[in-house]
């Protein structure tokens, strides 16, 4: 999910990077978040640093019951449906989601810190098609706003133009010489 993140910031020029610091409060104990991600619209701009918790929940892995696309379905209405499945009063209905809007300590002082919602799922409160989107938060918030990346809305926009879609996952490759060589057939 991180992969396809740093792919939509770099199609929209600009530089994006995955920090190695761990994403938490500093505290032994409390929330602990997915990753921190540093971006930089332009050179002469300060750039801003992501507290990203990422959810890569199955169809049957979050609310009340599967939310599946039906084919009577527009992808708007079933992306507004999806939607009130998370989010719900100005918090996320998970409530392991709603960790993304504690304060962690970044590894920058005095940095601009953002929320950062990285979801699998299809999903825009209004049905738009845009994969990446921010809500007002209510003034109590720690943060005035939070941002969404909706993978599976990225996947959708380029996919009929993009049959094959490079990213770079080294960890991947990584673990996957470790599988091939465990399951070595001999």
């Amino acid at each position: 999910m991180f992969a396809l993140l740093l792919e939509y910031f770099r199609r929209k020029n600009i530089a994006a990077e995955l920090l190695s610091e761990k994403c938490t409060t500093k505290n032994p104990r409390g929330p602990r978040l997915d990753g921190w991600v540093k971006i930089q619209k332009e050179p002469e701009i300060k750039p801003t640093y992501y507290q990203v918790e990422v959810k890569l929940w199955s169809a049957h892995g979050v609310g009340s019951g599967a939310q599946i696309l039906k084919p009577e379905d527009d992808i708007a209405s079933y992306k507004r449906r999806l939607w009130s499945t998370y989010w719900n009063n100005g918090k996320f209905i998970e409530k392991s989601l709603n960790k993304v809007l504690t304060p962690m300590a970044c590894p920058i002082p005095d940095a601009e810190i953002k929320p950062l919602a990285c979801l699998w799922s299809p999903l825009h409160p209004h049905g738009a098609e845009e994969s990446f989107f921010e809500l007002e938060l209510e003034p109590a918030s720690p943060f005035p706003a939070l941002s969404i990346f909706s993978a599976s809305s990225f996947l959708r926009k380029i996919k009929d133009t993009e049959p094959t879609l490079f990213l770079n996952l080294p960890e991947v490759t990584e673990r996957m010489k470790w599988l091939n060589n465990i399951f070595a057939v001999q």
